[in-house]
């Protein structure tokens, strides 16, 4: 069988922090779920052809990153799409 573990971050990087007052803050939170908004803190991507697993070499170990296609949840899939047209800032600026 196989053995089932939790291992907490150990260190959470913020790379922006927005501070609003509390009613504003659930006020629009409420807002936008009511309109079926639904908001993503960050959204990290590449852009490689799909694979089942990915050959990952850190220091001198080989690992396999395994990704799974998102055809059956209709807003990752929507996610992304709309990536693969994206043109924001390049990882080479």
């Amino acid at each position: 069988m196989v053995r089932v573990s939790y291992a907490p971050y150990k260190e959470i990087v913020l790379h922006e922090i927005i501070e609003q007052e509390s009613q504003v803050l659930f006020e629009d939170m409420v807002k936008e779920g009511l309109e079926g908004r639904l908001h993503y803190a960050s959204v990290m991507f590449t852009r490689v052809p799909f694979q089942s697993q990915v050959p990952v070499r850190i220091g001198n170990q080989n690992y396999s990153a395994r990704l799974r296609k998102a055809d059956n949840n209709p807003h990752l899939a929507a996610v992304a799409k709309f990536l693969t047209k994206f043109k924001g800032e390049s990882p080479s600026d």
